[in-house]
């Protein structure tokens, strides 16, 4: 997780202050006082809460102190707690972790799951780009270090695209098209880290 930059009061009043002389310098009337944000909700883990800004609701997964990691179906995001309302109290502590523990028999079963070679042959670089990123994770749990890419000659747009990610991609030690016993330019194999 990066370190999220968090605005001091000193920052916000400075903001605020700058926004004043910006409206008074173009002529525009302040407009009625906004009203402050209520101090933030009592918030736990594995609480429920609606996401008005997203428009959906979802379960805390992380707390950060001033904001929370939301987990929305599949989707994850970072919320300050003043804009959640809670909607129901979840377990807590112990169901976020009954969570994780799920969380973290899934990453097994994905990692058991792992196969030394993957096909993406007709498929589009978009469409091709997120299968080949979880299939370098499960190598990578699994510790497997040699990969078998395969993505078709045709007009080796699909070929040149994943090879220029997975150069750039950290877990790739190196990577090169296949040797006439192996596919040839229609197979990437990829050394892993």
């Amino acid at each position: 997780m990066t370190n999220r930059a968090r605005i001091t009061p000193g920052q916000s009043a400075l903001l605020e202050r700058v926004l004043t002389d910006v409206h008074r310098d173009l002529g525009i009337k302040p407009g009625p006082p906004a009203a402050k944000a209520g101090p933030a909700p009592a918030l736990a883990l594995g609480d429920t809460v609606a996401v008005e800004s997203l428009g959906g609701e979802g379960t805390i997964a992380e707390d950060y102190g001033d904001t929370v990691l939301v987990a929305l179906g599949s989707m994850r995001a970072v919320v300050p707690k003043a804009e959640l309302r809670l909607v129901r109290r979840g377990a807590g502590r112990a169901e976020a972790a009954a969570g994780r523990a799920r969380a973290g028999q899934a990453v097994l079963d994905a990692a058991g799951a792992a196969r030394p070679e993957l096909d993406v042959r007709g498929k589009r670089f978009v469409e091709a780009e997120p299968v080949v990123e979880k299939w370098l994770d499960e190598a990578q749990m699994l510790g497997t270090t040699s990969l078998r890419l395969i993505h078709g000659k045709g007009t080796g747009l699909l070929g040149r695209g994943l090879q220029e990610y997975l150069r750039d991609h950290a877990a790739v030690k190196s990577v090169r098209y296949g040797n006439a016993d192996e596919g040839g330019s229609g197979v990437s194999i990829v050394e892993l880290a």
